[in-house]
């Protein structure tokens, strides 16, 4: 006797072909091979599960035409697809693709980079003219003492007090004011100049008065001694060498007779 299939497929078969007529019936119940967790799907229905209903199968992106699985498609637009648009995380309120990100974060104006001057600073790219200009403190500007320098901003105050040969320093000697390339040459010639005595009196003297003071006042000078024993000899010395040294001072007899002589 025959007996009909158990899947309802329609074929009837002798008994002993049923177990093999099963295992390759079309209307066999089968496991999805990408395992997407459909129940009941029959044999003749793989083919066109797998092409078009299956939620793993590989379906193509409409924007980059990579290959994805159809259930992470909409997964793959918003953090996977190099076609996806997105704002510049720079907030220059550009939109770009993915893939031409790098690119555009390379000369985006609004990205961060570091002063071409080296002050140290970070500024965006499209503030670089004005802060080189207005705001860095390694800009260089031209000496407000019109020396012809060009002096960085962080050193300016340094170089017109102290560097700067424009800038106006008082003479040691007047305390008047003169610039500092011709300070030197100015205090060589002041008429307030004091020098030391050439003949080591330890007198200050102004220079203008120099002459005079060697020739009436220094206590170095020579004169002739007062005793006229023909020398010269120092001012400061002069007592000493009248009691003590010239051979013209009065001296007592040594024999204690009481004369001078």
């Amino acid at each position: 006797d025959s007996v009909s299939c158990p899947n309802a497929c329609g074929l009837t078969m002798y008994p002993y072909e049923r177990k093999a007529h099963v295992l390759v019936c079309t209307y066999r119940e089968i496991e999805c091979p990408l395992k997407c967790g459909i129940r009941r799907l029959q044999a003749r229905e793989e083919e066109e599960h797998l092409a078009s209903e299956c939620v793993k199968r590989t379906v193509s992106c409409k924007k980059c035409h990579q290959d994805v699985v159809c259930d992470r498609e909409e997964e793959h637009w918003e953090t996977d697809c190099p076609e996806r648009l997105l704002p510049c995380p720079n907030q220059c309120g550009n939109t770009v693709r993915l893939r031409d990100m790098p690119g555009h974060m390379a000369h985006c104006t609004y990205r961060l980079i570091q002063c071409p001057q080296s002050c140290g600073v970070e500024i965006m790219a499209r503030n670089t003219f004005e802060h080189c200009k207005r705001e860095c403190h390694n800009r260089r500007l031209s000496c407000p003492l019109r020396c012809a320098k060009l002096v960085l901003f962080k050193m300016l105050d340094n170089h017109v007090s102290q560097m700067c040969p424009m800038r106006l320093v008082p003479c040691k000697w007047c305390s008047e004011p003169h610039e500092a390339r011709s300070l030197a040459k100015h205090e060589c010639s002041c008429i307030q100049k004091m020098e030391a005595c050439p003949e080591k009196c330890g007198r200050m003297v102004l220079a203008t008065e120099m002459k005079e003071h060697i020739m009436s006042t220094c206590s170095h000078r020579y004169v002739p001694c007062p005793l006229q024993c023909k020398l010269k000899i120092r001012v400061a010395s002069v007592d000493q060498h009248v009691n003590h040294q010239c051979e013209n001072r009065m001296t007592e007899c040594p024999n204690g007779c009481t004369r001078v002589m």
